[in-house]
């Protein structure tokens, strides 16, 4: 279910596609305690409000998602492009540009990584030289970074697993299209999924026959009937759907999606899944 995304740069650092396309003009990288204020870690974004090098006041409001970047070996946080270190380090605290987590080994362990090692400030955008160096737009987008990260999606649906098309019918979990981010209404998120197969319970497939996005900013929604993302788009929702934020749209097993591609719209630092 890798692929890469139609609506990101070819490259291991990857921004939307409603970005202006990348400059040819010379980058300036500089370190975030000089460029950034306001910096924070936010549902494992490292967000800051930085100097875009116009001037000496002007700022933009950046993010990058820390999930790509960071990786919990043995207890111990180390860069790695998609280490997924937050499905094991929890109770995250930053203290200037270093953040400590607890970190599952044997036994939990206090963890610190000093962002500003591999993360600076490219052209006024907050970036990382994990996996390859960055290039960041020539342009902000026009979606602004959002105060709020998450998104969820559901929608009445059916299962597929061991054969079986309706093992769905005992969970609450995406059993409706009502605009809520309530967990039991769909299934809650503030990640960029490059190709992503919708489950419940890890394991069941699950298929929407009508199908909800809402979300806090603003996302690339597409719905493709493979389980590459390479296929035929069924649905679109978000940013160029037309579509209003939490719409419940009719689809149909005919047209039920097999796997998801939501990505952000806004400027947004991350290595595609």
């Amino acid at each position: 279910m890798k692929s890469l995304s139609l609506v990101v740069a070819l490259t291991l650092k990857a921004y939307s596609a409603y970005a202006t396309p990348v400059a040819t003009e010379a980058v300036v990288v500089k370190p975030i305690s000089s460029e950034c204020i306001n910096i924070r870690f936010q549902l494992n974004w490292l967000v800051a409000e930085c100097l875009t090098g116009k001037d000496n006041m002007t700022r933009q409001k950046t993010a990058i998602w820390l999930h790509s970047y960071v990786e919990n070996d043995h207890g111990t946080m180390k860069w790695k492009p998609q280490g997924y270190f937050d499905y094991s380090c929890r109770d995250c605290q930053l203290g200037g540009t270093t953040l400590t987590c607890t970190c599952d080994w044997f036994n939990p362990v206090k963890s610190s990584l000093d962002l500003s090692e591999r993360i600076a400030v490219y052209n006024g955008y907050l970036m990382s030289d994990v996996g390859g160096t960055p290039t960041p737009p020539k342009v902000p987008s026009k979606y602004p970074v959002p105060d709020d990260f998450r998104y969820v999606y559901g929608g009445e649906n059916y299962c597929v697993y061991d054969g079986k098309e309706d093992q769905c019918q005992a969970y609450a979990q995406f059993r409706s299209c009502f605009p809520t981010f309530d967990s039991y209404e769909g299934q809650w998120s503030n990640e960029p999924r490059n190709c992503h197969v919708p489950t419940v319970w890890s394991q069941q497939e699950a298929r929407f026959v009508d199908f909800k996005f809402l979300a806090g900013g603003d996302w690339v929604v597409e719905g493709f009937d493979d389980y590459d993302c390479k296929g035929n788009v069924t649905v679109r929702h978000g940013v160029g759907s037309g579509r209003e934020n939490g719409e419940c749209v009719a689809l149909g097993k005919e047209k039920a999606p097999t796997a998801f591609r939501i990505l952000p719209a806004f400027d947004a630092a991350y290595i595609p899944n």
